[in-house]
């Protein structure tokens, strides 16, 4: 299979989710070919070539970007490898496998989610098998809960992982008010409750680490 035809097999399965999303992703595999995805209106279109202001694009060799289309490899260990590489909107090439999901999907590959904790959109990846001991990832400041790539990967071979954006970062709702550590575990209160857990073990970066 090519890699044009392992794109248009991905854009044959686009999800609903797509609806939500308005967005120009580039597939660069340097000499073996670019191409360019839209989504518009719930609808994926592909053409040749590199789209100018392509909100994200992913770079790698032939092989590996084939291998990560059909589903035979995960994006982010190729991205951890090495072998893939990532500019523009992280979230959205995170994203993609929940957009237009591959033929097959490793589990431990992150699937991008959306709920409402403390009255926010609050965004978070998910990793693993659900029912697996639970956890939960805080970044620290300035970053986001892909800052945790490396440890949501690891840790997602026995547990169930979720890495969020804190309010104010990322993916997540911006709330004007202050933000400190006793407001961020109140959210985090409203987030497991959103998220049915009733416990899970919290693992922080710096700031993460004060909540």
């Amino acid at each position: 299979m090519t890699i044009e035809a392992a794109l248009r097999g991905r854009i044959a399965r686009t999800s609903d989710r797509a609806a939500l999303r308005r967005a120009s992703l580039v597939f660069d595999a340097g000499y073996g070919g670019a191409w360019t995805v839209e989504l518009r209106r719930g609808e994926a279109t592909l053409s040749k070539g590199r789209a100018r202001g392509a909100d994200a694009t992913i770079f790698s060799d032939a092989s590996t970007m084939k291998s990560v289309l059909e589903g035979r490899l995960a994006g982010v260990q190729a991205f951890l490898d090495g072998r893939l590489f990532l500019r523009g909107n992280i979230a959205l090439a995170l994203e993609l496998d929940d957009l237009l999901p591959p033929a097959v999907r490793d589990p431990r590959a992150p699937r991008c989610h959306r709920v409402v904790a403390d009255g926010l959109q609050s965004f978070y990846l998910e990793a693993g098998q659900r029912g697996a001991p639970p956890v939960v990832l805080l970044h620290g400041l300035g970053a986001t809960g892909a800052s945790f790539l490396p440890t949501l990967w690891d840790l997602s071979r026995d547990h169930h992982v979720l890495a969020v954006d804190l309010p104010g970062f990322g993916e997540s709702d911006k709330p004007v008010r202050p933000l400190h550590a006793a407001y961020f575990a109140k959210w985090l209160v409203s987030f497991l409750d959103a998220v049915a857990l009733d416990r899970a073990h919290l693992i922080g970066n710096s700031m993460g680490g004060r909540i």
